[in-house]
């Protein structure tokens, strides 16, 4: 289960933040962008107990 939580962390982040899809990073301030990084970890943490 923690190399899926890696990876779907990792293309979440990718798509989120860098070119490839939304590109949010630089458009948002960074407190925004550790608040959603934040949310997605415990998301990840409650659903990975299943």
């Amino acid at each position: 289960m923690k190399l899926t939580n890696y990876v779907l962390q990792s293309v979440a982040e990718v798509f989120l933040f860098n070119g490839l899809n939304i590109g949010l990073l630089g458009q948002i301030d960074p407190s925004i962008v550790l608040s959603i990084i934040t949310l997605f970890l415990i998301f990840q943490k409650i659903f990975s107990s299943f």
